[in-house]
């Protein structure tokens, strides 16, 4: 979407700007470049002044880490300062449930990341600029469940924790759900550009959430946002059916999302609440909801989703078992 890639280079250096102002008054003797100064650490120091006042900065930006490289995006092997973020920043999270993973666990589930960002790349090109062009870093670490999410001030780095038989379209899933998270957190760095009322106010049923369950309307945007651009990939890559082997679970997440774009809109969908800019957004929804509905009429009459699918969770096996696939 042009008007979110717009948004996300003007914020880009907006906030680069005040990385720089901040690093002459932290640390007036220690210089930066720009390629530098947009390293996840700079981003994760300013941000949480609590964990950085522990840090060095000269000093870790020049540990030296050895790191697992994809394209622009770095795995860290070892990364104290951002597990503590996680820890800090997952409520259910302590040092018995949360760990980095294991260095060989890491470079597996690093290839796994790598076949998905070449798929991505082969399908859409769009999709896979979106995504590398704006992310530094990915964070694999263990949980007692599966878990990935990004942090609202932290616009460079996605956190993910794959179950053990994660598949090739989980992941591809995973790096355009969390990627297209990020983007909108760096596109709507100024509320006022895109809302007219308090985004953040918790009156809105979320498409993710129990119905009694309220978040606010930036929220509810996002969910809406990680929906479309989920829509509009599986759309693609359904069409050129590049890895038939995967059609059923490439179908089922399709269908998947589908629903949830179309049940979901109604809840946010009045213009006082918006900007012009807003507005665009709205629309963008609206048209890719209509053309999901129209293009996949037939699909949605013919198969049936799993309960667990009101949960955002998708079950290739019980989507299978349902439809006699």
């Amino acid at each position: 979407m042009e008007l979110i890639r717009q948004k996300i280079k003007e914020h880009k250096i907006l906030l680069l700007d005040q990385y720089k102002e901040a690093i002459k008054h932290n640390f007036s003797s220690f210089k930066l470049n720009d390629e530098a100064l947009e390293h996840p650490y700079i981003s994760t120091c300013f941000n949480y002044p609590k964990l950085s006042q522990n840090l060095n900065l000269p000093s870790l930006l020049d540990r030296g880490e050895k790191k697992y490289i994809i394209e622009s995006v770095e795995i860290p092997l070892e990364t104290d300062p951002i597990l503590q973020i996680i820890i800090d920043t997952d409520p259910d999270a302590n040092e018995k449930q949360l760990r980095l993973k294991k260095k060989e666990e890491i470079l597996r589930v690093s290839n796994s990341i790598l076949t998905a960002i070449n798929l991505i790349k082969e399908t859409d090109k769009h999709f896979y600029d979106d995504i590398v062009d704006n992310l530094k870093m990915i964070v694999l670490f263990d949980a007692s469940y599966s878990h990935n999410f990004t942090i609202d001030k932290i616009y460079d780095i996605i956190f993910f924790s794959p179950p053990k038989d994660a598949s090739l379209i989980f992941f591809v899933d995973s790096l355009i759900h969390e990627s297209s998270h990020n983007n909108l957190n760096l596109a709507l760095y100024k509320f006022e550009d895109f809302f007219t009322i308090n985004p953040l106010e918790e009156v809105f049923s979320s498409p993710f959430r129990k119905k009694d369950y309220k978040r606010g309307l930036f929220h509810v945007l996002h969910a809406l946002f990680v929906i479309a651009k989920l829509c509009d990939f599986y759309d693609t890559l359904y069409q050129k059916a590049i890895f038939t082997e995967n059609q059923n679970e490439i179908l089922g997440r399709l269908l998947t999302n589908i629903k949830f774009l179309n049940l979901s809109i109604d809840e946010i969908d009045y213009e006082p609440f918006y900007t012009k800019n807003g507005l665009i957004l709205l629309k963008y929804f609206k048209d890719m909801d209509k053309k999901m509905q129209d293009k996949y009429r037939k699909l949605i009459e013919k198969y049936i989703l799993p309960n667990n699918c009101d949960n955002h969770i998708f079950s290739l096996d019980d989507f299978e078992k349902l439809n006699n696939l």
